[in-house]
């Protein structure tokens, strides 16, 4: 006979067994937690140590970190400047000045740019006879400021200011002379009488253009000076501009100064005279 038995099926656990177990759980987990915490804690607080010692000097150089914010180097010099290249420890950066900044180069030179409230100044250092230079595109010389001031075109003859029609600028204001080519000069210059035309002649306007006032007794002849050389005596044109509007003068130029000769021109007479210089 074949008898069939149930197998015993194993006892559940009481609750008293898996509480303990939970709380295992539950405590590793929190202890876990709490260490991942604290080294996260140790790491920014190490990180801030280890950080303030560095942001106060990098090195020997004087180059800190201020904050969080701002990078602060040392002003160097010319010779030494404070930002600068391992390939060419000469080339680089520092400050030349209060609100300036230099930009040091070969052979003790420079370029500064001095910022205050209302300009922007850029200068080359003291004593440097190279200028500012500008370029654009293959014409890498262009323009030049000049140590002394002058603005020259990098090439002769090649590069115009404005446009025809368009882009011109407006007004040109000189003090002294233009020269168009090699011999076309207008010069105001100031000429002056320096002998004749009678007692106490006077004259009033420039070299390129001056009014003449005989004096009285009149003088029929005297000599103006230009105050300005011409590369070649110029042309001068007189008229009579008062009483005798038909008296002829005769001009005899060099290139410093005009003789004139008049014929019949009475005390007081005004003579007026262009000048072009070529």
């Amino acid at each position: 006979m074949i008898v069939f038995r149930r197998r015993p099926q194993p006892a559940a656990p009481s609750t008293s067994d898996v509480l303990p177990e939970r709380l295992r759980r539950q405590r590793g987990a929190i202890h876990d937690t709490t260490i991942a915490r604290l080294t996260i804690v140790v790491g920014f607080l190490l990180c801030l140590f280890v950080g303030r010692a560095i942001a106060q000097r990098i090195d020997g150089s004087g180059v800190r970190v201020n904050g969080a914010s701002a990078l602060l180097v040392s002003d160097g010099t010319i010779s030494a400047p404070s930002i600068s290249f391992a390939s060419q420890p000469s080339l680089g950066f520092f400050k030349s000045a209060t609100n300036g900044i230099g930009i040091s180069g070969s052979s003790g030179t420079s370029f500064t740019i001095m910022v205050n409230s209302t300009s922007v100044n850029i200068n080359g250092s003291a004593g440097a006879s190279a200028g500012l230079t500008i370029g654009s595109g293959s014409n890498q010389n262009a323009w030049t400021f000049a140590g002394t001031g002058n603005f020259l075109a990098g090439s002769d003859n090649i590069f115009d200011i404005g446009l025809s029609g368009a882009n011109r600028p407006r007004n040109l204001f000189l003090s002294n002379s233009l020269s168009i080519g090699p011999n076309l000069v207008f010069s105001a210059a100031v000429p002056t009488i320096t002998s004749g035309f009678g007692t106490t002649p006077s004259i009033v306007g420039t070299a390129y253009g001056f009014r003449l006032t005989l004096g009285n007794p009149v003088g029929q002849t005297g000599v103006v000076a230009f105050n300005t050389t011409f590369v070649n005596p110029p042309v001068v044109q007189c008229g009579d501009e008062t009483s005798i509007a038909g008296d002829p003068i005769k001009e005899t130029p060099t290139a410093t100064n005009v003789t004139l000769t008049t014929t019949i021109a009475v005390a007081g007479d005004k003579i007026a005279c262009s000048v072009t210089g070529f």
